[in-house]
């Protein structure tokens, strides 16, 4: 049985890995001069593999948690510790390699598979073409390869060039995409918070309600906000870009919230009284870049500034694009597959390519892996998670 498998990202590499275990000649193609290139930058460099707790994180929580019915987190750690990759969780669920690097990841991988008689091929994969007598033909820029299986695992054009997938599966099995945990574009970005990192609590508003929120650091640029808080918000408006649903969106967010509105009434109305000038008047309260943002907006009631600094708003312009993306939103509609990943043209998809994306957190590089793991028979489970 001959498998070839396009795409050498995590579920790429997974795949073929997983694969090669149970018998498979297994050829992978990668358009990149190496594979796992991108997941070498994944986590700030540490690779964020899974999340320990991965319920209602994803866009389609239904997929998901089938899939992982069959492969669990646990099931997930001890694939990895099988082809020598060893985890840690950190407080809030979040499992990186015991190296706390993601080049250490990549080796692991890169070395399992050579070892297992993965064929690696840095070709772009053009067309997939069914032969009468049940195989497949996958032609790319530089060969043809005969298989009996085809697996579709080249994620998206986030941080990545896409390849073109219409000669692969129909156009009609793709929804539409939105860039997602991406950075915001706010309009008219004050510029003095410019490089300001500011741990808080933000909301996004849609239409003027609040939908959903998060703590973390926000980072201010130039163009706006980014941060992981706000890459995750970025993905409610991703999701609703993709089922054709248009809001106006705003960011609201608490610019002292260790103190409550109550204390900053009091310090500052007492701060007035005793005549602090204006300039000083924020002194130890707020970084002095929050200070000026919000003498900036000219307001002198008390009440107002407080009201100012605790629910400080940004209108949403846009969400930056696919280059600065963590992931993309949309893609080939999962409910096409069947349960072993395989679409009704017989071309199994994994990962970043099928329309589901997760949160912030390990959750996207989870699913990649038990999407991965999912194309090959449930008897063969045993054979994949040992040694």
């Amino acid at each position: 049985m001959v498998r070839v498998v396009i795409g050498g990202g995590m579920s790429g590499l997974v795949c073929a890995i997983a694969s090669a275990k149970c018998g498979h000649s297994v050829i992978l193609l990668e358009q990149n001069s190496r594979v796992g290139k991108k997941l070498s930058a994944t986590g700030n460099g540490k690779c964020n593999l899974y999340n320990v707790a991965p319920q209602g994180c994803y866009n389609d929580n239904q997929f998901v948690q089938g899939l992982l019915a069959r492969y669990s987190v646990d099931d997930v750690k001890q694939f990895f510790n099988s082809i020598g990759i060893f985890t840690y969780a950190d407080s809030i669920g979040r499992a990186y390699p015991i190296t706390d690097n993601a080049n250490s990841v990549v080796d692991c991988l890169r070395s399992v598979a050579s070892k297992l008689g993965v064929a690696i091929f840095n070709q772009t994969a053009l067309a997939v073409r069914p032969n009468k007598d049940g195989t497949y033909a996958v032609t790319t820029n530089v060969h043809t390869h005969l298989c009996n299986e085809v697996v579709l695992a080249c994620g998206s054009g986030s941080q990545a060039n896409l390849p073109s997938l219409s000669q692969i599966v129909p156009q009609s099995y793709f929804t539409s995409t939105s860039p997602s945990l991406v950075p915001i574009k706010i309009s008219n970005m004050p510029k003095m918070v410019n490089g300001l990192r500011l741990k808080t609590t933000v909301k996004l508003l849609q239409d003027g309600q609040a939908v959903c929120s998060r703590d973390g650091e926000v980072q201010f640029k130039d163009y706006g906000l980014s941060g992981i808080c706000i890459m995750d918000l970025s993905a409610h408006i991703a999701r609703n870009h993709v089922a054709g649903r248009n809001h106006t969106y705003q960011i609201e967010m608490d610019l002292c919230p260790r103190l409550s509105e109550a204390q900053l009434i009091d310090e500052l109305t007492n701060r007035i009284l005793q005549g602090v000038p204006t300039s000083q008047l924020f002194y130890g309260i707020l970084h002095n870049k929050v200070a000026e943002l919000v003498m900036s907006f000219g307001k002198t009631e008390v009440a107002n500034i407080v009201k100012l600094i605790k629910n400080c708003t940004f209108t949403v312009d846009r969400l930056l694009g696919y280059e600065m993306s963590q992931v993309t939103a949309g893609g080939i509609k999962t409910d096409l597959l069947s349960s072993n990943m395989q679409l009704p043209n017989g071309v199994y998809a994994v990962g970043e390519v099928l329309n589901v994306d997760g949160n912030c957190g390990g959750y996207n590089l989870l699913f990649a892996t038990i999407s991965a793991l999912c194309t090959l028979p449930q008897t063969n489970k045993e054979t994949i998670l040992s040694k």
